[in-house]
């Protein structure tokens, strides 16, 4: 199975401490990093040891931009396989990262959660400024998709994307997100173009 899968290969690659993006400027214009702060998770990138190449992976990518149209491969940053362990959690957040706006990958429009794991309690996506206090719950195979920016004006962010993964409570959970930008950003990390992240 597909989800199975993902969460082999992060014990495979290795899991890494999470990192969030820092309120303070660097020196360089981009934004740094801090870690243990308001994120509590584990990682792996899945533009590692050939990660990103794999049948599973691209079967995966397909059916992804299957559901969100007119979006190149070129326009999705890699995968993020995450997991959280019982008290895991990413205080309330919004996935733009402002200097990506006006640099060469530009920000991420949209953002997908695909859930590879049930979870016993706790773990949910909350929303908390949408109308309603939407709240998501694992399931495995279940996949959220929401926009990021104004509809038409790229450099606004919508409040309602606030959103943050609610404590595990029992179990652990695993996931990914998938970014997708405004514009290529296959080789714009490569070339420094795409900073502070």
């Amino acid at each position: 199975e597909e989800c199975d899968w993902f969460i082999a290969k992060g014990y495979e690659v290795g899991w890494e401490d999470t990192a969030e993006i820092s309120n303070e400027i660097e020196e360089d214009g981009t934004y740094g990093t801090v870690k243990g702060q308001g994120r509590s998770s584990k990682h792996v990138w899945c533009d590692e040891d050939g990660c990103g190449d794999q049948p599973t992976v691209q079967g995966v990518i397909k059916r992804v931009l299957d559901m969100v149209q007119k979006f190149p491969q070129e326009y999705l940053e890699a995968l993020e396989i995450l997991k959280y362990e019982e008290g895991g959690r990413y205080e309330p957040h919004h996935d733009i990262i402002p200097t990506h706006v006006n640099e060469r990958c530009g920000a991420r429009i949209l953002t997908m959660y695909l859930f590879f794991s049930d979870v016993e309690e706790g773990g949910e996506i909350h929303f908390s400024e949408m109308d309603g206090d939407v709240r998501v719950h694992p399931k495995k195979g279940r996949v959220v998709l929401w926009n990021n920016m104004g509809d038409n004006d790229f450099g606004s962010l919508l409040n309602n994307a606030f959103h943050e993964a609610m404590p595990v409570l029992k179990g652990k959970k695993y996931g990914a997100n998938q970014w997708f930008h405004m514009r290529d950003i296959s080789n714009a990390y490569d070339h420094g173009c795409c900073g502070g992240d």
